[in-house]
């Protein structure tokens, strides 16, 4: 079985372009059945869709409003990248939130811990 982890931590660094990068990382980790010896072996092709979700935030003034599908071959168990984009902002009267969804998945399960990654941006 697959399963799909995103990282634990997002870290965003302003720079003074109008709009910026900030990457997720998800990882696919196989693990073998009963009686399997390989994990390698399980895995096959996964897809999983994403989408950012505004929190407190606005899509189009503090965030890109983005979605897409990660997609990883048969026996591909590297780390794959979510990239989305932070807006700057001339001044931001509070600090707002946005997240990035992790959705349906097709050949893997995603565990409802590693569901979202919410990202804070500084007023």
């Amino acid at each position: 079985m697959a399963m799909l982890h995103r990282s634990e931590e997002v870290t965003a660094s302003q720079s003074y372009a109008y709009q910026y990068p900030v990457s997720i990382a998800v990882q696919r980790h196989c693990h073998p059945m009963p009686g399997q010896t390989s994990a390698a072996t399980l895995c096959g092709p996964v897809e999983a869709e994403w989408k950012t979700e505004a929190l407190n935030s606005r899509a189009g003034v503090d965030f890109v409003a983005s979605r897409g599908v990660l997609q990883w071959a048969s026996g591909d168990t590297f780390t794959k990248y979510i990239q989305v984009y932070v807006l700057r902002a001339a001044a931001r009267p509070r600090a707002a939130e946005f997240a990035v969804q992790l959705g349906l998945s097709r050949g893997a399960v995603v565990p409802r811990a590693h569901r979202a990654t919410r990202i804070r941006l500084a007023r």
